[in-house]
């Protein structure tokens, strides 16, 4: 039932996305959704510095706590994370703020960048409560905010101010909205929390066990930034390199590219807990099972989306503007990366959920490497089609990696193939 739920609100997601960037790129205009989309990449790739791997930890913490019944231990991980995000979340909007007002001294051309940085805690925040309640398998309630309450609230503020106004905004406008409606789902979702934490939080003794925590923190944090600048670095080093105006045009290829990955992302939220659970149980039969079941349902789902993509992409840019279907080539490139990410299953969270995060940090920080450099070097050559063709090779180098390490280290097939790799050992 939660993996249905969690499934139906990706797809909420993904049409109510959609529907929120078209609308955003018809009343702004090309060079304002430019700014726009930039700022929050920005905000995005601020956040899971900010992050640092302290969701993957929640959740996987949480989990075992959860299953063994030590509130004690719940309460202390979720007391030692909310101390540290809110100190590195003042800290890192300080510094942002040092450095825009530096780089720049038109301070209208500041202002929507200054918005931006304000959402940054919030996003953090909602990230972390999504974490815990996945790790009190309650998953498809911890995606409610983020996935469907925010993006609603801002349709409906945008559609109020354009119709009220009777005249296009600009990216500042559209970032306040969007602050506005990522503080009413952050209130929403700490209701939620408060309502599914197990215990009554006053009346449980913390127990901090900070020294545990700190050993896993280094490598999930690596991990989470390698990710996060692999995710980020093309729309942020096309903006330094080329324009607002291509960055504009390559985050709708990548909302697009990403359709690939929405039953990937429900699947990864909902068998994380799982994974950690049946790992310390030691129970490599059902961890099998489940990594090839779920593979087997992401691969379903992402065939006839990498279909449509490709047959019907530049149909699908045309809703944005004409401008937009300049990107087709982009997108096409984006989803055949997104769709080998899609079909190796879910090799990032399994190594991360059995203590192999090392590991994958190794490869993730291959990957990005690759990313960055690839991306220096073909988009001045290439514009958007550089940055694609950059992201779809680290994007397939690093689920490859992955998936040979799942292999390796835990004798387990995370394609659909769903081979008994420890059957072939005996």
């Amino acid at each position: 039932m939660n993996i249905t739920a969690t499934f139906f609100l990706q797809v909420g997601r993904v049409a109510l996305n959609f529907g929120l960037n078209i609308l955003l790129t018809n009343f702004l205009g090309i060079e304002a959704f430019g700014i726009y989309s930039y700022a929050i990449s920005w905000v995005t790739f601020l956040s899971i510095l900010v992050i640092a791997g302290m969701d993957k930890l929640l959740t996987r913490e949480i989990s075992i706590a959860f299953a063994e019944r030590n509130y004690s231990l719940f309460k202390g991980l979720l007391i030692w994370t909310l101390r540290i995000t809110i100190v590195s979340s003042l800290a890192t909007i300080f510094v942002a703020f040092v450095v825009i007002t530096l780089m720049n001294n038109d301070w209208q051309a500041q202002l929507p960048y200054y918005a931006a940085f304000f959402i940054l805690p919030f996003v953090v925040f909602n990230r972390l409560r999504d974490s815990v309640l996945q790790g009190v398998k309650h998953s498809a309630l911890g995606n409610l905010p983020e996935n469907f309450i925010q993006p609603i609230i801002f349709i409906v503020v945008v559609l109020i101010f354009h119709f009220a106004v009777e005249d296009n905004f600009g990216s500042l406008t559209a970032l306040l909205m969007h602050l506005g409606s990522v503080v009413i789902a952050f209130m929403a979702g700490t209701y939620f929390m408060n309502q599914k934490l197990p215990f009554a939080f006053k009346e449980i003794a913390a127990n901090i066990d900070g020294t545990h925590w700190k050993k896993s923190i280094i490598p999930l944090a690596f991990i989470s930034a390698m990710y996060d600048l692999n995710a980020r670095a093309d729309a942020i080093l096309l903006g330094m390199l080329d324009t607002t105006d291509a960055v504009g045009i390559y985050n709708v290829t990548i909302r697009l590219a990403t359709l690939l990955l929405f039953v990937l992302t429900a699947v990864n939220k909902t068998v994380a807990a799982d994974f950690s659970k049946l790992f310390k149980q030691g129970n490599f039969e059902k961890l099998q099972a489940l990594a090839t079941k779920s593979s087997r349902v992401i691969t379903l789902f992402s065939i006839p989306v990498l279909l449509v993509l490709i047959v019907g992409g530049r149909y699908l840019l045309s809703f944005f503007g004409e401008e937009f279907m300049e990107g087709y080539e982009a997108l096409v490139l984006l989803s055949i990366g997104q769709f080998f990410n899609a079909i190796v299953g879910s090799v990032g969270i399994l190594l991360m959920m059995t203590g192999n995060e090392k590991i994958a940090a190794r490869n993730v920080g291959i990957s990005a490497l690759v990313n960055v450099v690839l991306n220096c070097i073909l988009i001045p050559l290439y514009s958007i089609n550089g940055a694609a063709i950059a992201t779809m090779i680290s994007t397939i180098l690093l689920n490859y990696l992955q998936m040979v390490a799942v292999s390796k280290r835990l004798r387990i097939d995370s394609t659909p193939l769903g081979r008994n790799l420890k059957k072939n050992d005996n």
